[in-house]
């Protein structure tokens, strides 16, 4: 059974980037009750390659790790870590259309929280986060359909 990517992903994907806790939390708990997992990671995932290709297309590897330095020091010690390592690793493999080998599931997971670095940091307007949530759905929903 092929993988569908609903509004309902795309809302949820827009509340966790807008970083609205409040409305996030009811979101998330009704993940596992929706059976909604597969298409809100196929999403995340979509929307971490785009930010990628918008971040780091015609740029080297040490912006990347500049950018991932940053990300590190920007969440402070409160936050959960960012493997500096792993980071780039995922980035990387992002940009080249495959899969970071030699990472761990919560090492992968990682890209849940670059993605969030990298919309901060490039601060949408709401127009533009609307037009990469609509970029983010078209890719997620080819992905989808080979899963």
């Amino acid at each position: 059974m092929p993988v569908e990517i609903t509004d309902w992903h795309v809302d949820l994907l827009r509340t966790y980037l807008r970083q609205d806790d409040a409305k996030l939390r009811p979101m998330a708990r009704m993940i596992g009750a929706k059976d909604e997992l597969d298409g809100s990671g196929v999403l995340m995932w979509a929307a971490f390659v785009e930010a990628c290709h918008r971040r780091f297309t015609r740029k080297t590897g040490a912006d990347i790790v500049r950018f991932v330095a940053h990300a590190r020091i920007r969440r402070g010690r409160n936050a959960p870590p960012i493997a500096p390592g792993a980071a780039e690793k995922l980035i990387i493999s992002a940009l080249a259309g495959t899969r970071a080998e030699g990472l761990t599931e919560l090492q992968r997971a990682q890209h849940i929280i670059l993605l969030s670095e990298l919309i901060e940091d490039a601060a949408p307007t709401e127009a533009e986060l609307e037009q990469f949530l609509t970029a983010a759905r078209t890719y997620a929903e080819r992905l989808a359909a080979t899963v």
